[in-house]
């Protein structure tokens, strides 16, 4: 019985030392830093129009937070500046400046998942929801938004990012 206390106790540590480490590799190497541009022909809009182009540059804060800066084209013409700095932990970041975007959030789904929670406040105030998933490559991500505008019109779009 003692023995098998003995070896409960090391394999719990051991398991745990593992998880930890791999943890900490995981966010010495993160696969979501870097410049990721639009790719307009495989990405769907609805409601239209697509994006003309767009870029975002994602970069490492610190502290377990990202810097994130999206420059996007609209189908009108219009141009459209984000920025925000954000920790993968579920807490709502104010947006810097640009567009009508007030709040986002963040959560690591695992390691090639995140899901991003968008507040727009607006009249009505609505939400959009999106899951962006990282290819095993780490060169391509596509991210699906789903929400209602305020006039009730379903969105669901899903844009293709290659990182450059």
């Amino acid at each position: 019985m003692r023995v098998a206390t003995i070896l409960l106790a090391v394999a719990m540590f051991v398991g745990r030392t593992f998880v930890a480490t791999v943890f900490a590799a995981d966010s010495k190497v993160n696969p979501w830093v870097g410049t990721w541009s639009l790719d307009t022909s495989q990405s769907k809009y609805s409601p239209g129009p697509p994006h003309k182009n767009a870029t975002i540059t994602v970069t490492d804060a610190g502290n377990g937070k990202l810097t994130y800066v999206t420059d996007i084209t609209d189908g009108a013409g219009e141009m459209d500046h984000t920025e925000f700095t954000c920790a993968i932990d579920q807490t709502e970041c104010p947006v810097a400046t640009g567009g009508a975007k007030e709040t986002v959030s963040i959560t690591k789904l695992d390691s090639r998942n995140l899901r991003f929670s968008w507040k727009f406040n607006s009249s009505p105030p609505f939400s959009v929801l999106m899951l962006v998933k990282m290819s095993k490559d780490g060169k391509t991500q596509v991210a699906m938004s789903k929400g209602k505008l305020p006039d009730g019109t379903a969105l669901a779009v899903t844009e293709v990012w290659h990182k450059r």
